[in-house]
C-alpha cells in the first residue's frame, strides 16, 4: 500500500513540474510573439489568448466531472495529466506560430504595424 502511495506521489510531483514548465513555455512564446507581431496581429493574439484562457479554465473545471468514476490514488495524477496536455497543446501552438513568423516578420508591410 505504501508503495502505491509513493508512486502516486512521484507521479503528482512529476506532473506538477510538467504543468509549471508548459505554463512557462506558453508565457515565453506568447511574449515572443507579442514582441514581433504588428499591432493588428498583437490585438488578435491577445483576443485569442484571452479566449484560450477561458477555455482552459472551463476544461479544468470539467475534468473532475468527466472523470467522476475514477476513485482512489490515481484520480489526482489523471486530472493533472489532462491539465498538462491542455497546456502542452497551447504552448506548442504558440511555438509553431512563432517559428513560422519570426523569420518572415521583416518582410511584412511597415503599414501593417
Amino acid at each position: 500500500m505504501a508503495k502505491t502511495n509513493s508512486v502516486t506521489s512521484e507521479m503528482v510531483v512529476c506532473g506538477e513540474k510538467a504543468y509549471s514548465q508548459w505554463g512557462a513555455e506558453i508565457d515565453k512564446y506568447y511574449n515572443l510573439l507579442m514582441g514581433i507581431l504588428p499591432k493588428k496581429s498583437k490585438i488578435q493574439l491577445k483576443k485569442s489568448q484571452s479566449a484560450w484562457i477561458k477555455f482552459r479554465d472551463l476544461e479544468f473545471e470539467a475534468i473532475p466531472d468527466i472523470y467522476a468514476g475514477i476513485i482512489g490514488s490515481f484520480q489526482g495524477p489523471t486530472f493533472l495529466e489532462h491539465k498538462v496536455n491542455i497546456l502542452r497543446a497551447r504552448a506548442l501552438q504558440l511555438k509553431d506560430y512563432y517559428e513560422r513568423t519570426k523569420d518572415d516578420i521583416r518582410t511584412w508591410d511597415i503599414n501593417n504595424e
